[in-house]
């Protein structure tokens, strides 16, 4: 059996062991937070990338979109002119065709008339 000694350094190794397994454990605690912090700041830095890039190109996309409404604006005051022309181009040949049929249904009682 053995002494009190030789226990009480069988106790006093297993305490240090213990004591030295908690600074170890707390050196890779503290190198684990680090670790962590260091990741999130990453994260971050990616996120904040990842803003600047999609705020660009959204800027990009309203560019376009206000270009896009820009040209379709120009084509429909194309469109309205072109049938504004066309509108009198058609009263134009209305009056006309009226004045013909006028002139003949004239022409047409004035040869009724005339045959009498």
């Amino acid at each position: 059996m053995p002494t009190v000694d030789e226990r009480l350094v069988a106790v006093e190794a297993k305490v240090e062991g213990i004591a030295d397994l908690r600074r170890d454990m707390n050196t890779r605690f503290t190198e684990l937070v680090g670790d962590v912090n260091g990741r999130f700041a990453d994260v971050n830095t990616r996120f904040t990338e990842l803003r600047h890039d999609m705020n660009v190109r959204f800027a990009e996309v309203n560019g376009r979109i206000t270009e896009l409404r820009g040209d379709m604006n120009g084509r429909f005051d194309e469109v309205n002119r072109r049938i504004g022309s066309l509108e009198g181009k058609v009263d134009r040949q209305f009056i006309w065709l009226m004045g013909m049929m006028v002139t003949g249904f004239i022409a047409s009682i004035g040869a009724l008339v005339g045959t009498r």
